[in-house]
């Protein structure tokens, strides 16, 4: 599993606020996955018992730096996991 996300920034006197992308990728010889997209939407961003990426920025920044996005895929690699990172 692999994830990629260029964030979407955009600047205000008062605050930061960034939309990030997640874009779930899953290799050849990987049939299936443990979690779906909307997993990962909740996790990171949603609804996360023990706080979301989104809460944890907000936190850190004390309202600084707003942090939200949006989860998509699974998508499809057409290389294994070794085809990959031996690419590298």
């Amino acid at each position: 599993m692999w994830a990629i996300g260029k964030a979407i920034t955009s600047h205000s006197p008062a605050n930061n606020f960034v939309n990030l992308p997640v874009l779930l990728g899953r290799y050849a010889d990987v049939s299936n996955t443990y979690f779906s997209a909307i997993d990962y939407q909740n996790l990171l961003f949603d609804q996360n018992e023990t706080g979301t990426m989104t809460d944890y920025y907000s936190e850190i920044s004390y309202g600084n730096f707003l942090l939200d996005g949006e989860t998509g895929g699974w998508y499809q690699s057409s290389l294994t996991q070794s085809e990959a990172v031996n690419q590298v």
